[in-house]
């Protein structure tokens, strides 16, 4: 997956072998949940700080193809909120350096 690809992956924990996360790049942007009684809701926004968006899906499909309408509605902001998000991690980062130079070499 290229960083500025949309797709679905896997959560990490089995979820009936669905792919519920849908990450832009490696950054979850919303994920599909299943409630007890088997219907399933999706949280938007997942990539925010705070209490993300929640709507209810009439199935996992639906809720699959939901998602992927309401990431293709919202590229382009979501991009630039991914993007804001790696640069502030990247800055906060010791590891680098801040002279533009290599420290291997």
């Amino acid at each position: 997956m290229d960083d500025l690809d949309f797709g679905w992956t896997w959560l990490g924990a089995d979820v009936g072998g669905k792919e519920v996360v849908y990450r832009l790049g490696m950054t979850h942007v919303a994920r599909l949940i299943d409630r007890i009684d088997g219907s399933w809701f999706v949280r938007l926004d997942a990539h925010l700080p705070g209490s993300p968006i929640s709507r209810n899906c009439s199935s996992y499909e639906m809720g699959r193809r939901g998602v992927e309408l309401w990431a293709a509605r919202h590229a382009v902001r979501l991009r630039a909120e991914v993007a804001a998000k790696h640069a502030a991690w990247l800055s906060a980062q010791t590891w680098l350096p801040r002279d533009g130079r290599d420290r291997r070499s």
